[in-house]
This record gives structure tokens, sequence and C-alpha cells, in this order.
């Protein structure tokens, strides 16, 4: 009887430390604060690689189809990755989503932006 109590009382206090355990949600890579300078004269595709390296966040895309896409000149200061990523393919056919630790660019519309 004392085995089945002991028992009882580890699993209850088992199930109680668990629900006062909080996790930390997963740090949102698309609101990394970015700094940067985009020149008028720069491709799209050059924009896109600067960003992967800055930030250390992998962004995949084709190559090919980002040819002949220009960006648009600004100058970032601070700015969420997320609205970068809006304002220099806005106009474009190209929108993201953000899967693990990857972000993809993708032609058509995503559900995370």
């Amino acid at each position: 009887m004392k085995v089945i109590l002991s028992y009882i009382a580890i699993l209850f206090l088992t199930s109680s430390s668990r629900s006062a355990i909080k996790v930390s949600p997963k740090p949102d890579i698309l609101n990394m604060s970015v700094t940067m300078t985009v020149h008028a004269a720069e491709t799209l595709e050059s924009v896109i690689f600067r960003l992967d390296s800055f930030t250390g966040q992998r962004i995949e895309f084709s190559n090919k189809a980002l040819q002949g896409y220009r960006a648009k000149a600004a100058d970032y200061q601070n700015i969420p990755l997320r609205q970068i990523l809006k304002e220099q393919l806005a106009g474009t056919d190209f929108n993201f989503h953000v899967d693990k630790k990857r972000i993809w660019l993708i032609k058509g519309k995503t559900s995370n932006q």
C-alpha cells in the first residue's frame, strides 16, 4: 500500500511541476533588426544575399527566378527583417515564409507574413 501511495505522490508531483515550467516562445527571425543601405543600382538578388549574410539566417531562393529584378533604394536603420523583405519584394511576384530556421522566397502568396 505504501508503494502505491508513494507512486501516486511521485506522479502528482511530477505532473504539477511540469505545468509550472514555462517555455519561452521561439524568437521570430523576421523581427530581427537590420541596418543596411540599399542602392538603386543593386539587384534584388544582391540585397537578398546581403540580408542572408548580415542576419546569419538562411534565405532560400532561386537565383534564376530573381534575375532582372531591381532593388528599391532605401536606408534601413534597425528595421525588422520582415519589413525590409516586404518593401523589397513589393511589386514582384515573390513572397516569403519561414519554415523552421529558413526563410523561403517563393512566387505566389504565403500565409505567415
